[in-house]
């Protein structure tokens, strides 16, 4: 299990700006970002008037003479702080009215920020929690961390690992409301039913993390770790013009295209929970020229399956692919 967190936050903010400007049309796009510019060299000769204020007097203060007398001193430094906080105060109003009635005209109310903006503007993060089109969004009742408490999360699966979020679908534009996300491997879950509060809830265990969650939470995750699971198949299986090899491991299996008269490959329907019993690996039967067979077992990803077997269909004419249901066969 580990827990890690996006960093980039105010990329989230930009971006929602943009998407509730891009929202504008073009001429009315160009008067926001005209009243943006504006407005911004206005706050800054704002900030400047205020401190050319505020230093001239203090300027005004440095200039009344020190008297001789401890008791006049004393008085003095008085009169000083006084002045101080008057200049202050008059440096503030005069400030707020001079650049308010110019705030005033070059003000341009954009939309609100909707929904839709905040979405899009979490595509990033999205993209950098992995989350897929397949997930489930429920709510947290309970958890050791106090920070989900109450919160709807976000559920999916990336490759064989469970991650927990927030709800990063409706996405969100303050740093606060990102809870970071946990990535927790399938042996290190535990996931059962139980009652909470009148209610059936899902429990998920993992490490020293618990969470107390919708009960709609418990089939959905069991179906997540039943997904065929798959490591990327080009990193198993080589295929050139001429031949194809099989890697595993240190040893490589490679085979003239022209020698091969049949191939087998058999797959199994189910993938490999630990513990489930279930076989998750491929057997591949070439048959050579020679009549020889060739048998390779590995594990493998199906993300890429279709593609790769397109490829070995037209490079290999006699090409037989075996569906076999391994439910319960009692293989690792």
């Amino acid at each position: 299990m580990k827990y890690f967190r996006y960093h980039n936050h105010n990329k989230i903010f930009s971006q929602a700006e943009k998407e509730r400007l891009a929202s504008l049309g073009k001429d009315e796009e160009k008067k926001a970002r005209k009243s943006k510019k504006l407005t911004q060299l206005i706050v800054l000769f704002g900030f400047i008037l205020f401190f050319a204020l505020l230093l001239m007097f203090f300027y005004f203060i440095r200039l009344i003479p020190k008297p001789s007398s401890t008791f006049l001193t004393i008085l003095r430094g008085i009169g000083c702080v006084v002045l101080g906080i008057i200049g202050f105060i008059i440096s503030v109003l005069t400030t707020l009215f001079i650049t308010g009635p110019l705030l005033k005209k070059v003000e341009y109310n954009l939309p609100e920020m909707r929904k839709e903006f905040i979405s899009k503007a979490c595509e990033d993060i999205r993209k950098y929690y992995k989350l897929n089109d397949n997930y489930l969004i429920t709510k947290c009742f309970e958890s050791t961390n106090i920070k989900f408490i109450n919160h709807d999360i976000c559920i999916f699966r990336y490759e064989n690992e469970i991650r927990i979020t927030t709800d990063i679908v409706k996405g969100f534009i303050n740093e606060k409301s990102d809870l970071g996300c946990y990535s927790i491997k399938f042996n290190e879950l535990k996931i059962y039913k139980e009652d909470y509060n009148n209610k059936r809830v899902t429990i998920l265990q993992f490490g020293k993390e618990k969470f107390i969650i919708g009960i709609k939470a418990y089939s959905y995750i069991k179906k997540l770790m039943m997904v065929k699971t798959y490591k990327y198949f080009s990193k198993v299986i080589g295929i050139t013009e001429h031949s194809i090899c099989f890697k595993k491991r240190k040893k490589r299996n490679e085979i003239e295209i022209k020698d091969i008269e049949n191939m087998i490959i058999e797959i199994p329907k189910y993938s490999a929970i630990p513990g489930s019993g279930y076989s998750y690996s491929y057997t591949f039967i070439v048959i050579d020229s020679h009549n020889k067979k060739i048998i390779f077992r590995t594990v493998l990803e199906r993300d890429e399956e279709q593609e790769i077997l397109d490829i070995i269909k037209s490079k290999i004419k006699n090409l037989e692919i075996k569906y076999y249901d391994n439910k319960n066969d009692g293989l690792d």
